[in-house]
């Protein structure tokens, strides 16, 4: 019975961390898309110009910029 019970509860932990992580990452994607897109643009070609590479934004992470003034 042991068994069964902790597969059971492995099986639901990694579900929920899979609709988590969706959820979030859809969250984000809607986010970045209404607010960010213009500013995202932007932001990347003063990168460019300075030099800085920036990390990639994948599947539930955002990357945070620092950019000097």
């Amino acid at each position: 019975m042991e068994k069964e019970v902790s597969n059971k509860v492995v099986v639901i932990l990694v579900v929920v961390a899979v609709l988590v992580s969706l959820i979030s990452t859809y969250l984000v994607t809607l986010y970045v898309g209404k607010v960010g897109t213009i500013n995202t643009v932007q932001i990347q070609e003063k990168n460019i110009e300075k030099n800085i590479i920036t990390p990639p934004q994948s599947a539930g992470y955002v990357g945070i910029n620092i950019i000097p003034k």
